[in-house]
């Protein structure tokens, strides 16, 4: 072996040697030992964390459901919204079926009727109370006026003097994009000058079984013992009686009592 080599390796061994001693000569980090404990608890920290976020968003919305329900305007946009989303879903997600589709239909039933523009010494008879609207066009348009239910329904009486008459009911309010159909469209009536007749206001009562056995009712007295029914001269007609209706519901004593008067 030659001189050279000898060196080569010696030099060598001593690199070695001082970087061992080195690495030795370092102090030692500390190792963090993972055990089943320490991923249990850090499982059941994320865990806590996690339940506590929900909650907090579960408050939230609670809250803010809240809010919303005790304020009416609020109520009729969340209505509107969830009554938008409810028609979404029965058109399988087609927004255009949604909003343009012409041909959907539906029915109102009992909608009120108005009189308009009568003379105050006129009165009508034959005129239906409520009557049936049919809807054709646009389901969100339909759904809409179902839900606002700010819709009329009226006969105009401008012009129209006394005897029968035949009368067109109108509508208003809904969309324009609506055909609107009244069941019935048009009714015959019969306009009549109001007449006054007196009659004599007499009495009968009212739940007279809740009395005990041991109570009886007599009437001292009446305020008035005449009223004056005004209508059209048919309706006077018809009339038999006129009579103060006296609720004896819940009497065990004397008393004094504003009464309904009802002509029969």
């Amino acid at each position: 072996m030659s001189k050279n080599n000898q060196e080569h390796r010696d030099s060598t061994t001593d690199f070695f040697l001082n970087f061992i001693s080195k690495e030795k000569e370092k102090p030692k980090t500390e190792e963090k030992h993972i055990t089943p404990q320490s991923i249990n608890d850090e499982i059941d920290l994320r865990g806590r964390a996690f339940v506590n976020g929900a909650i907090k968003v579960m408050n939230f919305i609670n809250s803010t459901l809240d809010r919303m329900l005790q304020s009416g305007l609020s109520l009729k946009i969340l209505s509107f919204i969830l009554a938008t989303i409810l028609l979404f879903t029965v058109n399988g997600g087609n927004f255009e079926n949604l909003f343009s589709t012409p041909n959907s239909g539906d029915y109102i039933q009992q909608v009120p009727v108005k009189i308009e523009n009568l003379q105050d010494d006129f009165v009508v008879a034959g005129m239906p109370e409520t009557v049936s609207v049919g809807l054709v066009g646009p389901s969100i348009d339909i759904y809409n006026a179902k839900l606002m239910k700010n819709y009329e329904i009226y006969a105009d009486f401008s012009g129209i003097g006394e005897g029968e008459q035949t009368v067109e009911l109108k509508s208003r309010n809904f969309s324009n994009d609506l055909e609107v159909l009244i069941v019935p469209q048009t009714v015959t009536v019969t306009v009549s000058q109001k007449v006054t007749k007196t009659f004599s206001l007499g009495y009968r009562f009212k739940n007279e079984d809740s009395l005990k056995d041991k109570h009886s009712v007599s009437v001292d007295s009446i305020e008035h013992s005449e009223v004056e029914v005004r209508g059209s001269q048919d309706n006077i007609d018809n009339v038999y009686s006129v009579e103060a209706i006296i609720d004896l519901k819940g009497v065990t004593d004397s008393f004094t009592q504003e009464c309904k008067v009802k002509a029969f």
